[in-house]
């Protein structure tokens, strides 16, 4: 199940010419805004094109959705964020979707902001969010959590495509984001001509409903045209300044009926990963208080739900999240299969959330992680990995020579790294105290889950048989105790035991300013200890601290780097810790509606003999029931992510993912798999 994705790591970023400190790009030879007032012409064409102030102070429900085509300098998200936090009511909330093929770099982005000092407090935000120059999702929540901005560094019309839930002809239209106002602005069609075209506009009318309004500056024929066979209907409207007309409209006609995107509609799959209808009710009980259990309830709490997160310990992290240091650990790759995209994609969302969190008093460090090679074949790889990533230096770079001891602080064997600036280590169980602050928390041991189907409620259940809690809505986050309740017992979850050494720190060691991977980790002091290790036993379920493991993870931090040992000398007698991780046969975390694997059986059962047979019916889920578990030993950077997609699935939002990585992380691609293999 782990596919290749459509989804290369290379990115060109915007190349820009400069002209009285406003940008054109040399590609298309177009401006990006009016040079006589850009921020007015923004607030003219799109958001008085869309009504938005009108309809903002109007608004009687909790969010809003703006889609928009060319991100550009920005200035567009700009106007409509000023607008909406003077406008919206408080605990609503702007999703403000954004694709951008050609993004511009943090550097641009602040030479083009400096013409528009009035914008200063919205600029900082955005620049200190901006993610790396990577293809693919990015979300940010920004401005106290009013405003979510969905950044795709895509091609447009295969950005939005990926918005929607199926590539299935038979469900173009079903349970898709809708966007409540579109922003059309790539360049100008006679500079741009790719990007206005019927596909863009027909995978346009996929993501709007009645209520959508859009607004463009151009009103060129095929413009007009392709809007209108799309369902659209639009009228000319006074420009900005010298320009006469620019174009209003809105989605008037969902009969028609497009073809959607050509080039994806090409082997599209069954629609058995389709999300349930968004809830009703924002009650949930989360079971599991680790990092996935706390980044859900987070998720959840910041858009109004009310959570109970429930957990046999008497506090958060009390299982593997209870480590005394966890790594933000990146693995990049030279394939874009869907286990190194997502880990990629995780890792940048990873930049969006933990630099509020390192700012609580012990919850870790930024100190930048340097990953050495574990063989020639990594060290073979790290050019080509830097060269993917060039765009992006604030991610990933490749160090050599004596810039290895410059950055890390202590003199190694190793001559080449890939150095990662902005990723570091954690305290986690400081870290999921933060993210389940304000949030109700209860210990108790849940021994089973029942659902009444007449209130719609699951209850959950303790040993003795008593209900102990009750919600609509219910996640499991309880690693490899979700495999235990019969609703979750088909998902073929690993235990995996892991044991990690702290060993005291040196005068040496002390000189440690990064964390170190490679074959092992080695994580900067902390408390008078370095962290250390850690094994990785299958089949193992001894809870004891191992003297043997220990010296394995001191053999580990030997073959990591031949000159670690030396800091450490004769050292105590070390202390650690085991803890059980829960992972997956293809490694990617589980994530999104728990399937009905009975009714799933029944419906897909034709896959046995054919396993290309198109069932034209979206897969059975249990209702009000989710999973996120499976992160391994990667749940600190994975977790975050999971949990924003499954939050983002409750609430009928645009996911953080594309389509094919939510296939891939979706509960039951197990089930699917099998029966194509018939093993079911």
């Amino acid at each position: 199940m782990n596919h290749r994705t459509d989804n290369p790591a290379d990115i060109d970023s915007a190349r820009l010419d400069w002209r009285d400190g406003h940008p054109l790009s040399s590609v298309f030879g177009d401006v990006y805004y009016s040079r006589d007032d850009g921020l007015a012409e923004a607030c003219h064409v799109f958001l008085d094109g869309n009504r938005l102030a009108t309809r903002w102070r109007a608004l009687d429900r909790d969010t809003f959705t703006i889609v928009e085509t060319g991100f550009g300098t920005g200035l567009n998200f700009f106007a409509a964020a000023r607008l909406w936090l003077d406008t919206a009511k408080p605990g609503q909330q702007l999703h403000y979707v954004s694709v951008e093929k050609y993004p511009l770099s943090r550097s641009d982005l602040l030479r083009a902001h400096q013409a528009w000092p009035e914008l200063d407090f919205l600029s900082r935000q955005l620049v200190d969010a901006y993610p790396p120059l990577v293809p693919g999702f990015h979300r940010r929540w920004l401005f106290d959590d009013r405003i979510c901005l969905t950044l795709i560094f895509a091609d447009a019309i295969e950005g939005l495509a990926d918005l929607c839930t199926s590539d299935n002809p038979a469900f173009l239209h079903h349970r898709n984001p809708r966007a409540d106002a579109w922003f059309l602005d790539g360049f100008a069609p006679a500079k741009n001509p790719e990007l206005w075209t019927p596909e863009l506009f027909n995978t346009m009318a996929r993501l709007s409903d009645t209520s959508t309004t859009l607004a463009t500056f151009t009103v060129a024929r095929t413009v007009r045209d392709g809007l209108a066979g799309a369902g659209f209907t639009v009228s000319k409207a006074p420009g900005f300044g010298r320009k006469r007309d620019m174009l209003v409209g809105s989605f008037t006609n969902p009969a028609v009926s497009p073809p959607g995107h050509a080039r994806l509609t090409r082997g599209y799959e069954i629609p058995w990963h389709l999300p349930p209808e968004p809830a009703s009710e924002k009650r949930a009980v989360i079971i599991g208080a680790g990092i996935a259990g706390c980044s859900t309830a987070a998720a959840l709490h910041r858009r109004g739900w009310r959570v109970t997160l429930v957990d046999r310990h008497a506090t958060v992290a009390g299982e593997a999240s209870g480590n005394p240091q966890g790594i933000l650990y990146p693995r990049l790759s030279t394939q874009d299969l869907a286990l190194s995209v997502f880990g990629r994609q995780a890792l940048c969302h990873a930049l969006g959330v933990y630099p509020d969190l390192w700012r609580h008093e012990g919850a870790g460090a930024p100190c930048g992680v340097l990953v050495l090679p574990e063989n020639d074949r990594d060290l073979a790889q790290f050019s080509e990995i830097a060269e993917r990533y060039r765009a992006a230096p604030e991610l990933v770079r490749a160090i050599d020579g004596n810039s290895l001891a410059d950055t890390c602080g202590i003199a190694l064997k190793h001559t080449r790294g890939l150095f990662f600036p902005n990723l570091g280590w954690v305290s986690p169980a400081v870290i999921c105290a933060r993210l389940a602050t304000g949030i109700e928390y209860r210990q108790v041991n849940v021994a089973d889950i029942e659902y009444d189907q007449k209130t719609r409620i699951w209850s959950l259940i303790d040993p003795e048989g008593e209900p102990i809690a009750e919600a609509p809505t219910v996640v499991l986050a309880m690693g490899h105790g979700t495999g235990a309740l019969a609703q979750t017992s088909h998902l073929p979850l690993r235990r995996i035991r892991g044991q990690i050494t702290a060993i005291g720190a040196t005068e040496a060691s002390c000189g440690l300013r990064t964390v170190i991977c490679g074959a092992g980790y080695l994580a900067p002091a902390t408390g008078g200890f370095h962290t250390l290790g850690a094994t990785y036993d299958i089949n193992d379920d001894d809870e004891s601290v191992r003297t043997s493991d220990h010296q394995r993870n001191l053999d580990t931090l030997a073959d990591t780097d031949p000159a670690l040992p030396a800091l450490f000398g004769s050292h105590s007698e070390p202390d650690g810790r085991t803890a059980f991780r829960c992972t997956t046969p293809d490694y990617l975390p589980v994530a999104g509606p728990a399937p009905d694997a009975e009714a799933f059986d029944d419906l897909y059962g034709e896959l046995r003999q054919n396993a290309r047979t198109n069932v034209a019916r979206p897969g059975p889920t249990l209702p009000g029931l989710w999973v996120n578990c499976g992160h391994g030993s990667r749940g600190l950077t994975y977790a975050p992510l999971a949990s924003e997609l499954i939050a983002g699935q409750m609430n009928g939002e645009p996911c953080p993912l594309p389509l094919g990585l939510i296939r891939a992380l979706h509960p039951a691609r197990f089930l699917l798999r099998d029966l194509k293999r018939n093993r079911r």
